[in-house]
């Protein structure tokens, strides 16, 4: 029987709103596929951290397709040496180094080229976005054919979900009669985080309040310039429970990134049941395609009269709101992990089939 060793992050945490990207992604799959226990797949998670084992296992076990999950130098090995034992390989992308760079992140040039060497030793690579597979055409010369989008996808848990308590007023303080405007991205430079900040902050409206949510970063500083517990809050990393409760409550998400090659947050809440703004470089943009949710991607070089604008038109029409959140669940609906997984079981039952 061929045989699919998957291969996860480097860490696979419980708790599924405390997760990265990628072990999210995997995370949810993983559950799929344990419920569906195929005899024909191996699968090696973040708690199994010894690589000599993988690579005893990739050498004996008779493997004929291996699946990378994650970037990271110990993967180029894997990469490396599947590749010379003649084994399909499969390489999901959930961002790109080439990219990062560009925003400060830690990454240097020998990241840079075990990326390059991931990407052309993979047979194919698996990208979570429209977007993403072009800048990996742009950035790496790699040929279309060689690249399939799969979506990310939001869990049942968010669709389903019934608030309890109202996180605004329960932690904030923040009055009833105010309109939420919500952020779940954090404080880092590569979110928008800063820009988004100053041009609420000069929002003319007394009933408004902008809460973000997420991760100190490195504008954490000049963000907290801006915050003064009165109509601009910081409210830190939420719990499940608690980011349940804020996008259910928020009158609009919204999320500027600079990069972005997917965007769960978004979509989480549309599930949930909140009208989106986003800008053109949250890559999930694309599933809102011929909706009106459309019409709420702005520009790289939106200006602060256009963002403020499309805030206040979500804020005050109640009826196109309840028009974008209804069209915003079908969307999220469609985007499930069972889709997801078929999808990614679909590419691995033709790569076996190629390889027997």
């Amino acid at each position: 029987m061929k045989k699919l060793l998957f291969i996860g992050p480097n860490s696979v945490k419980k708790e599924e709103q405390t997760m990265s990207g990628p072990e999210r992604v995997f995370f949810n799959i993983l559950n799929i596929l344990q419920s569906q226990a195929p005899t024909n797949f191996m699968i090696f998670n973040g708690s199994q951290k010894n690589k000599l084992f993988l690579l005893w296992i990739i050498f004996f076990k008779k493997i004929d397709v291996v699946h990378l999950f994650s970037f990271g130098g110990s993967n180029l090995l894997i990469v490396f040496i599947s590749w010379i034992l003649r084994k399909k390989i499969i390489y999901t992308a959930h961002g790109l180094v080439s990219r990062e760079m560009q925003f400060g992140s830690r990454h240097g040039l020998i990241h840079l080229l075990a990326e390059r060497l991931i990407l052309t030793f993979a047979h194919k690579i698996v990208c979570v976005s429209e977007g993403l597979k072009q800048m990996i055409i742009e950035d790496y010369k790699i040929h279309e054919d060689k690249i399939i989008v799969i979506p990310n996808a939001v869990s049942d848990k968010f669709l389903l979900a019934k608030a309890k308590n109202n996180i605004f007023r329960k932690k904030l303080n923040i009055s009833t009669n105010k309109k939420i405007i919500f952020t779940a991205c954090g404080t880092h430079q590569i979110k928008g985080i800063h820009l988004l900040t100053e041009y609420i902050s000069g929002l003319n409206r007394e009933d408004i309040a902008f809460v973000i949510a997420g991760p100190k970063g490195n504008f954490h500083d000049q963000v907290m310039k801006f915050v003064n517990n009165q109509n601009i809050f910081y409210i830190g990393n939420l719990n499940f429970e608690d980011l349940i409760s804020a996008y259910y409550h928020a009158d609009v998400y919204i999320q500027i990134s600079l990069y972005e090659t997917f965007g769960l947050a978004p979509l989480e809440a549309m599930a949930v049941g909140t009208p989106i703004i986003i800008s053109e470089n949250v890559q999930m943009k694309y599933l809102l395609k011929g909706t009106e949710l459309e019409k709420f991607i702005i520009g790289n070089n939106c200006s602060k009269e256009e963002l403020i604008n499309k805030l206040n038109i979500l804020l005050d029409d109640e009826e196109l709101s309840r028009k974008l959140i209804k069209e915003g669940r079908k969307i999220a609906k469609q985007n499930n992990w069972y889709s997801v997984c078929q999808q990614y079981q679909n590419l691995w039952s033709e790569l076996l089939n190629v390889n027997s």
